[in-house]
């Protein structure tokens, strides 16, 4: 799920809705700024988009949004769990027919069948450059032998929909971290900076319990900017600190960019002695252009949000947004002392520390309604400062299933 403002303030959600029959599809929201329903797009500002196959619809899934300065709205997700899936609409909700076939494009990335296990890709994030260029990214999983080889994804599309070949020769690439044939590794989110260079932020994995920050920067024509880090990879484990936190597997959900070309992230770890749950908490990374750490922000480059409760210990991280002073507003999940899960706000001073003057202590919990989860999964910043978020009421596993939830923050 995502979330973007347009230009005259509109605001966009990308998901995913299932209806009583039939499977998941795309499913694109706009509301006015006051928040009510924009029905000048789709009718009454809605649209749900399928995807088909030889044997009819089958399941897709929105995970990611971005805008183009003419008004038109690229989501993209999931297709079929197999394949990325984008979709570019007209600015009434309408398809865009002169984008791929019908308003949609499907990205594979090749592979063949090794038994019973099949290539697959899916995409998390998505950006569009000043060309009009769209990248998306998340992961693509290679079958071998036994098991699937997972590496993190980036593909780019033309304008109208075809795959970029001047990037990486085919219009995508694949890259991974590890050593050994079983380590994995995918991005969940991207931005592009003033140079056109591509920044996709998720997570490595080295084996079944160990999990850490993963951050890439490739040159605008699809190889790795050995600029960056010296290979173009920076790894970030919170396994040690900061402030004796020791989480071993964490992931980076969300990556923004500041003006002086500084890399942030937001995420989660988890404190598991593999599969004995613990506590969870937030994450933050902090990266100079070069791609060392930051050692101005948090502890070495690093911070850790955690909110503790009489229960226990749980927070995540899912989308963050830069203020004009340089903080980081963040949204995500926490729990509340009766341990519900909810819907979670944060700010942050620009060195990582929350920063007290924001709701509770620098926290915000909202409960929309009865329901025992609530979570954050984007945010943005109007032009008066004040924080749009947008993110599920109720349990996507709950029988009810969930509803959008749009909620507006003073700043």
């Amino acid at each position: 799920m995502d979330l973007a403002i347009q230009a005259d303030g509109k605001i966009v959600v990308v998901g995913s809705a299932r209806g009583r029959t039939g499977p998941s599809r795309f499913a694109v929201a706009r509301y006015l700024p006051t928040g009510e329903p924009d029905t000048s797009f789709g009718g009454d500002g809605r649209v749900l988009t399928a995807f088909t196959a030889k044997r009819g619809m089958v399941p897709s899934f929105g995970t990611a949004v971005a805008l183009l300065p003419n008004g038109k709205i690229v989501a993209a997700g999931i297709f079929r769990r197999r394949r990325f899936a984008v979709v570019r609409y007209l600015s009434d909700g309408r398809l865009d027919r002169s984008f791929g076939v019908d308003g949609r494009v499907t990205v594979g990335f090749g592979g063949t069948s090794s038994g019973t296990i099949r290539p697959a890709s899916d995409a998390y994030g998505v950006a569009v450059d000043p060309d009009g260029r769209i990248v998306a990214v998340g992961l693509a999983a290679m079958p071998v032998t036994t098991f699937s080889q997972i590496s993190m994804a980036v593909a780019r599309l033309l304008p109208d929909g075809r795959v970029d070949r001047s990037f990486s020769g085919d219009g995508r690439t694949t890259t991974s971290f590890g050593k050994f044939s079983s380590d994995g590794a995918f991005a969940l989110d991207v931005a592009i900076d003033r140079q056109g260079r591509i920044v996709a932020a998720g997570s490595t994995s080295y084996d079944s319990c160990n999990e850490d920050v993963a951050v890439i920067r490739y040159q605008p024509d699809g190889p790795l900017d050995r600029t960056f880090s010296e290979d173009g990879k920076v790894i970030t484990s919170f396994a040690t600190g900061p402030a004796d936190v020791e989480l071993n597997r964490s992931r980076a959900n969300a990556v923004a960019l500041r003006k002086d070309g500084r890399i942030l992230t937001a995420g989660s770890g988890l404190n598991e002695a593999c599969s004995q749950v613990g506590a969870e908490a937030g994450t933050l990374t902090r990266y100079r252009a070069d791609g060392r750490p930051d050692a101005a922000f948090g502890d070495g480059g690093r911070a850790v949000t955690v909110r503790t409760t009489a229960l226990d210990c749980w927070c995540l991280w899912n989308d963050l947004a830069i203020d004009a002073d340089g903080g980081l507003v963040l949204t995500g999940e926490a729990r509340d002392d009766q341990g519900n899960a909810r819907l979670a706000v944060a700010r942050t001073h620009g060195d990582g520390t929350l920063d007290p003057s924001f709701g509770d202590g620098g926290w915000v919990l909202l409960a929309p309604s009865s329901a025992e989860t609530a979570t954050g999964f984007g945010v943005a910043l109007q032009e008066n400062g004040r924080i749009v978020v947008a993110g599920t009421d109720g349990s996507v596993y709950a029988e009810d299933g969930s509803a959008f939830v749009v909620a507006r923050f003073l700043p």
